[in-house]
Order: structure tokens, then C-alpha cells, then sequence
């Protein structure tokens, strides 16, 4: 399936700019534990029986990540050079070109879903079809962890200039209410202090939902999964 026009322009310019992301994203993810604290109950809650996806996996380092803790892993992106150095560099999990809005998966597919720090790229309007479909594809109790920058009480969302492509900060309100429409549940959160932030000052969000609802979903709907071996 052809990548909506917006994912399209976002993969375009993490083409672009896809050995500084790569540089930047593995050395925050690495000297910065506050941003991965909530990973090991992400874990825990992952359904072992079922992979689980890392949506807008960049180089694929949280994939790796993930796979050393024991999970099967899918990574997704909508960067051809970043899934490049992703499979160069990370032989365990599969990886795939492929929307987050329209994900190539059954129903019920995947034990987890993580996405950090791409929703935010996501046009705000269609942020409740993407937790919608989200909802879809994970098995009932699946969690869904959602890192973002978050926005301050009062305001939905509000773009900002990100370094690489169009995103927005949101409430954390904004979203529970967003997730909770699609059957997703907030669980915890973790609210990093905006001195944390050296760039900005903003407070960062790391969200923990999970499925307790089939509401949304289309029983009749058929997507093919992908061909990977994680599926078999």
C-alpha cells in the first residue's frame, strides 16, 4: 500500500538527514534512562506468545533493545535509508516500510506496541484513527507505549519546529482521551521534568496504555500480514 502524502514527506526527510538521526538517536537512547524507564514494564505486559512492534523504529535501536529483553520484534518505518541501517545493524528483529495508520498486520496480531517520539508526526486530526487501528492489530491487553513532548494543560496540540520533519506536542489528557475512544486504557505515565530537556525545556511524556476493548474494530475486515518469520 502506497504511504499516505504526509508519511511519504516525513520518510523523505529522515532520508535525508538519516546519519544524524541515526547518531543522534542512539546516543540519547543510550545515556538517557529516564526515556527507557517504562520499557521494562512495557516488557512485562507484552504478550510473550506474539510479537510486538516498534512503530517509526528509526535505526532500529529500541528494536534491539526490545529483542535483547526476549521479545520478538517488528520494526516499522517510513524511511528506506533508516530501515537500511536497521537491518545492517540489527540482525534479530524484522523490519518494514510501512504506515503506522495503515498497518499491514491481522487483527489481533501483536502483544505490544511502542512508539517513541513518531507519533508526534502524525497530523493531528488523524491521531484517533491512528490509536484506532493501533487497537486493531493488538491482541486484548496489549500494552501501547507513546513517548512525546508533551503541551501544557489548556492546549491540545501545538506544532513545533522539529529538526527534521513537521510534529506537534500534545496534552497527555489530549491523547488518553484520543486512546480511551479506541479501547486503549492509560495504565501509568512517566513525566520527565523539563529541566531534562536541555534543547527546549519541555516536559517529555512516556504514556502506557492498554487494550480493554475490542470497541473500533472491524471483525470483517481481512489485512494480510507480512511475510517475516517473527509471524511464524
Amino acid at each position: 500500500m502506497p504511504l499516505p502524502s504526509h508519511e511519504a514527506a516525513t520518510g523523505a526527510a529522515y532520508d535525508h538527514q538519516a546519519q544524524r538521526y541515526t547518531d543522534f538517536a542512539t546516543h540519547h537512547h543510550t545515556t538517557h534512562p529516564l526515556h527507557r524507564a517504562l520499557i521494562p514494564a512495557f516488557t512485562d505486559l507484552a504478550d510473550p506468545a506474539r510479537p510486538v512492534a516498534d512503530l517509526g523504529c528509526g535505526p532500529g535501536h529500541v528494536c534491539a533493545d526490545l529483542h535483547t529483553r526476549g521479545l520478538r520484534v517488528l520494526g516499522l518505518d517510513v524511511s528506506a535509508r533508516l530501515l537500511a541501517h536497521a537491518r545492517h545493524t540489527h540482525p534479530g528483529p524484522a523490519f518494514v516500510r510501512a504506515s503506522m495508520r495503515h498497518l499491514p498486520l491481522a487483527p489481533s496480531t501483536l502483544g505490544g506496541i511502542l512508539a517513541h517520539y513518531s507519533l508526534i508526526h502524525t497530523p493531528p486530526d488523524q491521531v484517533p484513527e491512528t490509536f484506532t487501528e493501533w487497537a486493531r492489530v493488538l491482541a486484548p491487553g496489549g500494552p501501547v507505549l507513546v513517548s512525546f513532548q508533551s503541551q501544557e494543560p489548556g492546549t491540545h496540540t501545538e506544532p513545533f519546529d522539529h529538526a527534521v520533519a513537521p510534529a506537534h506536542r500534545h496534552s497527555p489528557e489530549h491523547l488518553v482521551r484520543a486512546a480511551g475512544a479506541a479501547g486503549l486504557s492509560e495504565a501509568a505515565r512517566l513525566l520527565v521534568h523539563p529541566s531534562q530537556d536541555l534543547r527546549r525545556g519541555w516536559a517529555q511524556m512516556h504514556l502506557l496504555l492498554q487494550l480493554t476493548t475490542v470497541s473500533g474494530r472491524s471483525p470483517n475486515r481481512s489485512v494480510p500480514a507480512p511475510s517475516p518469520s517473527f509471524l511464524t
